[in-house]
């Protein structure tokens, strides 16, 4: 399996990494912006081909962080403000033919919300382990003291694969200078 995902800025890195060691007993992926899911994405040359196109020819964009908020009781997230993120997402959705049924179960397309995860209540594979919805909450109430909503400029994404219980990156694709 694989995804797309964009790395956060140094300071929101290391604030949500450390908010997930100190109440998740295991994270299986960093924190990262889903920019494409799992849904038509391996390693055939025409598929990086694809990707490395779409990418290359994309200017470096910002983005922002809004406020941290939940999609129901499940999965605390912080979401983000980013016109040039959308466009770039449908794009890749659009070339790698995503079907109807795929874009509803990985919320892409129409229904993306940009965004990065804090923590969830529940994982598929064991990937990470360790909240519930009274330690998401908790998380929340103690993220927002903290000064982790600048806007950052994303100039490279990355593509990762499962390996083991845990998302590793495997290859780097570089957006356009600005």
């Amino acid at each position: 399996m694989y995804f797309i995902g964009i790395v956060p800025s140094e300071d929101i890195y290391t604030e949500l990494t450390n908010l997930q060691e100190k109440y998740m007993n295991k994270i299986g992926v960093e924190p990262h912006v889903t920019l494409k899911a799992q849904s038509q994405l391996n390693e055939s040359r025409e598929r990086l081909n694809q990707i490395h196109n779409i990418i290359s020819k994309t200017k470096q964009f910002y983005i922002t962080p809004k406020t941290i908020e939940f999609f129901g009781e499940q999965v605390l997230y912080l979401s983000l403000y980013s016109p040039e993120l959308i466009i770039l997402h449908n794009k890749l959705v659009d070339t790698l033919n995503v079907p109807k049924e795929l874009k509803e179960y990985y919320f892409e397309g129409e229904l993306f919300v940009p965004h990065i995860t804090i923590g969830k209540t529940t994982y598929f594979n064991d990937i990470s382990s360790g909240n519930n919805y009274r330690t998401l909450l908790e998380m929340k109430k103690e993220l927002q003291n903290k000064n982790i909503f600048n806007s950052f400029l994303v100039e490279k994404v990355y593509l990762y694969q499962y390996i083991d219980h845990n998302y590793e990156r495997i290859k780097t694709f570089y957006l356009k200078n600005i």
